[in-house]
Order: structure tokens, then sequence, then C-alpha cells
């Protein structure tokens, strides 16, 4: 999302799946180490209720709440069991904080996982591999940045700033498109989106339609009635592509014209994904009003979802600048990024990934994550600035610390793109322009 940056502060802390966490606090008498378990079955069947338990090692000199979170969902409670009947099968996380009665301060807390689904077979969802290994360009054509990219294949990259260029496993040419008889650059800024034989580059006012098989390049322009600026586009064919932009501007493309869609908002539209016309997500986020927006179109209707459905997302705490999903053997998975990392399944609730995606670093401060894509539910990956990738294999995520420098103000990320077992991102590095390519083994 060309132009967004996300780096926000974010107070809470969340500890790793299947940890607990120990603390000390001012009760009489007070134990060295007061500590928090949670305990309950390790697989229940979808719709029957589970009990869940709080075991303590400290009695409190005050009545204390259990305040429990499955998903999205928060319940207090003064008991320290409580029973929940959960429908979403796979794998999930319960937080578990102990609170002082009065105050709402917070004595310890846990975290655990548990599965839903048949509890006689349990069968792991089939990973995919996370080893990758870089290879990092720089200064590539002597230019100063990049800002778009898309993979083709292991030797068919493209890579977009002035002009847009082509890697072939080796090294890296331009690629010149003829606009109507003449040659044309200056594409700083654009995102790339790729169909079969065709790139989709979007900025501002300019979308640009390149054929690979004949070198040609068409572009559509858009004045002040058709929305905001430009950021980028998704499609199914060339006859059915979307593009999102600033002011919540949607147009739709049928091959022929294209429609300004009424996406009933007014906030600002950075990224769009889906999985089919009836199941299209997009999002973005302003960063001089910290305001963010998730949208999902069913093919008749676009509707804004409510952000603190989903978790503490706002001004001032969490935003969200990255979608995507897929419709991986039979189930619909969307994933939202910024600082966390949140997604969901099918119509069940969202889920939040933090504490695995590693990117904090320190102080209460997350590397922003700006750029997510993958090839199914179980192998995808996410990036941002200073090197940072991180990818889910379907039962754990892995971070790539190659060339993950946090406190690099100079190293940007400004696009990625994965297809297979080759992956690329582009951006900024010092001052002169960077591309990583990442083969899997």
């Amino acid at each position: 999302m060309s132009g967004k940056r996300i780096l926000v502060i974010v107070l809470a802390v969340i500890m790793s799946a299947g940890a607990f966490s120990s603390c000390t606090h001012p009760v009489t008498p007070s134990t060295p180490t007061d500590q928090v378990t949670v305990m309950g079955p390790r697989a229940v069947m979808p719709g029957l209720p589970a009990r869940f338990t709080a075991h303590i090692n400290f009695t409190p000199d005050a009545v204390v709440i259990y305040e429990w979170v499955f998903g999205d969902s928060t319940f207090t409670e003064y008991d320290s069991s409580i029973t929940r009947t959960l429908k979403d099968t796979g794998l999930h996380i319960v937080h578990l904080s102990v609170l002082r009665t009065g105050s709402n301060e917070t004595l310890c807390s846990a975290v655990d996982t548990f599965f839903v689904g048949d509890t006689t077979v349990y069968t792991p969802m089939d990973t995919t591999s996370h080893n990758f290994t870089w290879h990092e360009f720089t200064n590539v054509q002597n230019q100063n940045n990049m800002t778009g990219c898309w993979v083709y294949g292991p030797n068919d990259i493209y890579a977009v700033n002035d002009k847009i260029y082509h890697y072939n496993g080796t090294s890296w040419t331009v690629a010149n498109f003829m606009y109507q008889g003449h040659y044309e650059g200056a594409f700083s800024g654009n995102s790339i989106f790729g169909l079969p034989g065709e790139l989709w580059l979007t900025d501002g006012g300019i979308i640009t339609r390149c054929n690979i098989s004949n070198g040609t390049a068409l572009e559509y322009r858009f004045g002040p009635s058709s929305g905001g600026p430009l950021h980028s586009s998704w499609g199914i064919s060339s006859s059915d592509m979307y593009a999102v932009g600033d002011s919540g501007t949607i147009l739709h493309f049928d091959g022929t014209n294209w429609t300004k869609m009424n996406s009933g908002t007014t906030k600002d539209i950075g990224e769009i994904w889906g999985t089919a016309d009836n199941d299209i997500w997009a999002d973005g986020f302003n960063p001089q009003t910290a305001e963010s927006v998730l949208l999902h179109y069913d093919g008749k209707t676009w509707s804004e979802i409510n952000l603190q459905s989903i978790g503490n997302i706002g001004p001032g705490n969490d935003g969200v600048g990255g979608v995507w999903a897929t419709d991986s053997a039979g189930r619909k998975i969307v994933y939202i990024t910024g600082s966390h990392v949140w997604h969901k399944k099918d119509a069940g609730p969202w889920s939040s990934d933090s504490g695995q995606v590693t990117n904090g670093v320190g102080g209460g401060q997350y590397i922003g994550i700006f750029y997510s894509g993958g090839n199914s539910a179980n192998d995808f990956m996410v990036t941002g600035d200073g090197g940072f990738i991180s990818h889910w294999n379907g039962r754990s995520w892995h971070r790539y610390d190659t060339l993950y420098a946090p406190g690099d103000l100079a190293f940007g990320t400004n696009g990625f793109s994965i297809q297979g077992n080759t992956a690329c991102l582009v951006g900024v590095k010092d001052g002169n322009s960077w591309v990583l390519v990442g083969q899997r083994q």
C-alpha cells in the first residue's frame, strides 16, 4: 500500500500460547512467585460444553475476578471455573487474567491452547516448509526505491519504480512496454497485481494495464469525480477487476468501463483481495488520523466491519493496513495485518495471532506489518519494515532473521508477492532500491 505506514504503541503484553506467567503483587502474606494456570480439555467436540478452570497458588487478600478471553469474546466471573460451547473447529487460544476486585489490577495472567474438533481423531493441518533461501539485490538498475512487485515463478519476477523491471533468475533488466508507439516510465509509487499474461499497475489517478506477451500497455486515467487517489487493484480476470483508494473509493472494471461502487465509507482504503466475486475484502489505514477501515463485499453490497469486534483497533492503539484471503480446501480464511495479525475461518470469529508473530521491538512498540500473501491456508507470509518476514506453515510461525534489522529506519518494505515456492519483497535500504527474492528448498 503505497505511502502508508503503521507503527503503533501497544500497552498490553500478550503471552505465548501454551505458557503461563508469574508475578508478584502486594498481598499479605505475599508469595515469592504467584502463578495462575489454565486447566481444561486439550480437545473438545464442536457444539458440546467444555469446562475450563483457573488454578492459582496464592490466596489474595480481596475477592478477585477471573477474566476469560476466548477468541474475541470476553467473560468475567467470580467463580474460577467457566463452561463454554464452541463451534469453530481448529486450534484456539484462551487467555486468563486474575483481576483484583475494585481496582481491576491484573494480578497474574496465563495463556493456553486447545483443539475444537473430533476428539477421537485429531489430524493436524498439513504443513509447508519454512526453508526459504534469500537472495538480496541492492541498487537495482541504479534506482533509489522499488514500490511494487509480482512473482510468476522463480525465473519470472517483475518489480517497479521509474520503469518496470524483470528478473530472469539471474539478473534484472528493463521491461519496456509501448504506449501508442512510444515508451513510458515514471511508475514510482505504483503497486502491482498480476493476472496470467498481464500486469496491472495502480497509483494516484492512473491504472496501467501491461500485456506481457506483446509488450503493449494501456492507461486508464481517472479524474476527481472518480474519488480519491488509488492505491491497489485485484481481480479475477481482465474483464472483472477492482481498484481501491482514498475517501472510500472502490472502482469496478467489466472489461470496457470502470464504474464507481458504493463502499459505504469515506475512509481511506489501501489494499484489496478476495476469493471470488462474492467474497472480497478491502482495508486501509490513514497515518494522519490513525483511522482504520475493513470492508467486505458479498457480491451485492460493501459492508464495513466493526473493528472493535476484532480487537483493540482504533486511533492510539492498533491499525490495519493489509489484507489477504484464500479459499483453501473449501475453507475460506482471511488475514488482516497492522502491528498485529488477525484471521478468521469461514463464518467463525476473529482470532489474534499476536504473540506468535514475533514483531515486537520492546517498550510496547511493534514493527508494522504492511504486506501479506500466500498460496493456501497453510502457506502464508507477512512482511514489514526492517526486513521483517514471518511465515505460517499451518502449525507454526517462523521469522527469518538473516536480514532483520528492526532499528534501521532507512530500511522499508513497499511491496510483496509470493507464488508457489518463490517470494519477493521490494523497497528501499539506505537510500537505494532493495529487492529480496526467496526460494523454498
